[in-house]
């Protein structure tokens, strides 16, 4: 049984925070990072 929990880090260098669903991660960089960040394509 494999027990690992996938986190996600903030990608910005000014923020520290870890998040436990993806969900949590896209509204914070949404909403305290936007327009820092582009989806490629």
């Amino acid at each position: 049984m494999n027990n690992d929990v996938e986190t996600y880090d903030s990608p910005s260098l000014d923020c520290s925070r870890t998040f436990g669903t993806r969900e949590e991660f896209t509204e914070q960089i949404n909403t305290e990072h936007p327009g820092e960040y582009r989806r490629d394509g």
